[in-house]
């Protein structure tokens, strides 16, 4: 079998059960923007894919004690961006909020994470905030 190749961005999800999956929709929706867009090669040359983990659960959630981070995947070219959506405003935000409150997770990770001499994350956080 072979490896399937990935998208320069690739958006998925770890949310409250509590927590419909099609809230998070417009994730999907940065994920064909982004792709149709940019390409990853604009911002490094290093790296191939930009894997962006929305993670939103409750914070009284004990089994789920989430964190922000970044991993650096080299061999495999990959960046994982894991970013967490605040759950009590997502949870009572309409739909414009919610795509807010996704967009500003992810360009507050880019800040937070990808500090990298190889990455122009800047460029790429101010190109997310125009496409929005």
């Amino acid at each position: 079998m072979k490896n399937q190749k990935l998208n320069n961005f690739e958006v998925t999800f770890a949310i409250e059960k509590g927590l419909s999956v099609h809230d998070f929709l417009f994730g999907k929706q940065i994920e064909k923007l982004l792709n149709d867009n940019y390409s990853l090669s604009d911002y490094t040359d290093k790296y191939e894919t930009l894997f962006i983990i929305f993670q939103c659960f409750a914070p009284d959630n004990k089994y789920m004690q989430v964190k922000e981070n970044c991993k650096f995947r080299h061999k495999k070219k990959i960046i994982e961006l894991y970013t967490i959506v605040d759950y009590t405003s997502f949870k009572t935000a309409d739909n414009k909020a919610r795509e807010q409150l996704l967009i500003i997770s992810l360009t507050t990770a880019l800040k937070n994470f990808i500090q990298s001499k190889s990455m122009l994350f800047d460029k790429l956080t101010n190109n997310i905030v125009n496409l929005f």
